[in-house]
C-alpha cells in the first residue's frame, strides 16, 4: 500500500472562489464585532433611565480627582444634579 500524496500547489475550490475574499471576511467580522460590542450598551442603559423619582436614579462618584474637582469636574457634574 502506498501513502497518499498531495501536490503542494493544489488548492481547494473554496479557496479559489471569488465570493469569499479576505476583504469581505474582514468587513463582515468587523460588523459582527461592532454589533456585539454595542449590544451591552443598549441593554444596560435602558434600566438607568427607567427610575421614577430623583432619589432612585444613579449617582455620580469621583475618586481621586484632587484639585481637578474644584477647577472643572465638580461644577460641571453638579449642573447635572
Amino acid at each position: 500500500m502506498q501513502p497518499r500524496t498531495m501536490a503542494l500547489n493544489s488548492r481547494s475550490p473554496v479557496a479559489n472562489s471569488s465570493s469569499a475574499s479576505r476583504r469581505e471576511f474582514l468587513r463582515q467580522a468587523s460588523l459582527a464585532a461592532l454589533a456585539s460590542s454595542s449590544l451591552p450598551y443598549w441593554a444596560t442603559t435602558a434600566p438607568a433611565f427607567a427610575f421614577a423619582t430623583a432619589s432612585e436614579r444613579p449617582v455620580v462618584g469621583c475618586i481621586g480627582t484632587g484639585d481637578r474637582w474644584r477647577g472643572g469636574i465638580g461644577p460641571q457634574v453638579l449642573n447635572f444634579g
